[in-house]
């Protein structure tokens, strides 16, 4: 934390010391949210303060520098486990040097891209990592800075041929950039369950390069842009890459204990996007096509000879399952092909009025992975309803490798419960195909595999007032929809009041439903906000 704090005094020493060479503006902003159901604050992180810095140091060089400082209330138990008294984090979200030349730039540092034709949830626009606390908001806000390379070109080399300009914009990362998702976080329902995350021990990504890099050529016409790109990354969420299972020393079952192994997929991104110009309206689409690899296998978790939960604690020592039952180590070796597509319409009207949509799908072309073969049935030779029938112990539908193992002699129906309770669902359900989420690409994926997201915006210029409504509208399962209402008053120039409600709708018909989760979040809202 002292390093961000010298970091931050260094940068107004450079304001005060060049002024003249140094511009700084930004935004300080207080934030209060309660739930409609019971008006219960809402403590979810967020920007006390933005900063942003430009030091041109000459005409071809500048640095450039955003920081933010984020917020979140003291729970009134804090300080019963925690005496210090710092409740903000300083991020320092963007800070990089950039050099201009002959129509080229080049820049290196922490910093923020944006690619993409659609403005909001563009399935091309991965060079960063999301942060899903502030996924709701719009622009930069929710993206993470990655440590890179970047060099875009202009050129008008082939406009009498083509009619166009050219951009052409290369990026790379020399590490694998994730998102931040909210882990067991009950004021905030787009997230992780605890225990559902994996830990340093549990994910292994045998990669010692795990470099990223992109590539984008945006040609310009008279009648708006068409652009190509390809990225190779590792995803920016984990995915479900095998299952160890460990028992103990004399292996007659009367502990077991399944630690699933996780992992990153690597990705080729291949995206086609474009924005066209009309007279009244503006129509623009980003396509994208995944292909996901995952690249552990079998081998990779049999060397995973210790359990990363058992630490030889004296009950360990009785109760620990220490050793690794090989024959049952699964390596799903995931190979997916899917599409994204994002098309967005936008059309000015008289009177200060404004209205954007956008539809938005994932979709699965091809996969293929190992099945997992395993239920209580392969470990006990039962079934796994518990009802203690017998059945042929190395036979199960789901298997084609051959035969299994016989059951462990002390494995009981309750264990198995236990097990399935553990892994928070049955081993029957416990297949790849049916925990796969797409690891890259729009992030609303994540909610939902089809959707529509609308805003109408009005502006009364006179009254130094401008009105909002959004809605997002799933397409693909239930009649899940978010329905928002949001209100801006410039109280004296530089100053906004705002105001905001949102209310979610689930669907009571469906089971392990994104927006029956999300019910909780119907909230009112307001901030006061200075930008300077």
């Amino acid at each position: 934390m002292k390093i961000y704090n010298y970091l931050l005094a260094l940068v107004f020493s450079i304001a005060i010391i060049i002024p003249a060479s140094t511009n700084i503006s930004g935004q300080a902003e207080y934030f209060y949210m309660v739930t409609l159901k019971d008006i219960k604050l809402v403590n979810i992180p967020f920007r006390l303060l933005n900063l942003d810095v430009q030091h041109q140091v000459s005409d071809n060089f500048n640095v450039f520098g955003n920081l933010g400082v984020e917020y979140r209330n003291r729970r009134d138990t804090d300080f019963m486990t925690d005496s210090n008294l710092e409740d903000f984090l300083l991020d320092i979200r963007e800070l990089y040097m950039s050099y201009y030349f002959n129509n080229s730039e080049i820049r290196i540092g922490k910093q923020v891209h944006s690619w993409g034709s659609v403005d909001e949830n563009s399935p091309i626009d991965n060079l960063n990592g999301y942060d899903y606390y502030y996924l709701l908001l719009g622009g930069s806000e929710k993206k993470l800075g990655a440590y890179s390379l970047a060099y875009d070109v202009e050129t008008d080399y082939f406009y009498d041929l083509l009619g166009a300009t050219h951009k052409i914009s290369f990026v790379y990362s020399p590490m694998h950039n994730t998102n931040r998702i909210p882990v067991n976080d009950p004021d905030y329902p787009i997230g992780l369950p605890s225990g559902s995350s994996p830990t340093e021990e549990t994910t292994i990504l045998n990669d010692n390069n795990p470099a990223e890099y992109g590539l984008n050529i945006k040609s310009s016409f008279n009648f708006g842009d068409i652009s190509l790109s390809y990225l190779g990354l590792y995803d920016r969420l984990f995915n479900l890459s095998g299952l160890t299972i460990y028992t103990d020393e004399a292996f007659t079952g009367g502990v077991v204990e399944p630690v699933p192994r996780y992992s990153y997929r690597y990705t080729d991104v291949y995206a086609l996007g474009a924005m066209l110009l009309f007279d009244d309206f503006t129509f623009s689409f980003d396509y994208a096509l995944f292909e996901s690899n995952d690249t552990n296998d079998l081998d990779t978790f049999n060397n995973l000879e210790e359990n990363p939960y058992y630490i030889s604690s004296p009950e360990d020592d009785v109760f620990g399952a220490p050793a690794l039952w090989i024959e049952q180590t699964r390596a799903f070796e995931e190979k997916v092909k899917y599409s994204q597509l994002a098309v967005q319409f936008e059309m000015p009207f008289e009177n200060n009025l404004r209205v954007n949509s956008q539809y938005f799908k994932h979709e699965i072309i091809e996969y293929s992975s190992n099945p997992l073969g395993l239920s209580c049935l392969t470990l006990a030779g039962y079934d796994s309803d518990g009802d203690g029938s017998s059945t042929t112990p190395n036979w199960h539908p789901n298997w084609d490798g051959g035969d299994i193992p016989g059951p462990l002699p002390l494995f009981t129906p309750a264990d198995c419960e236990d097990l399935e309770s553990g892994l928070g669902m049955t081993l029957d359900d416990f297949e790849p195909q049916n925990l796969f989420i797409p690891g890259v690409g729009t992030p609303y994926a994540m909610i939902t595999s089809e959707g529509m997201l609308i805003n109408i915006e009005k502006a009364f210029p006179d009254k130094s007032l401008t009105v909002d409504i959004n809605g997002f509208f799933d397409a693909a399962n239930g009649d899940g929809r978010l329905i928002s209402l949001e209100t801006e008053y410039e109280l004296e120039s530089g100053v906004e009041l705002g105001f905001g409600i949102t209310k979610i709708y689930g669907d009571d018909t469906m089971e392990n439903y994104n927006f029956n989760n999300m019910e909780s979040f119907s909230s009112f809202r307001s901030r006061l906000t200075y930008y300077f």
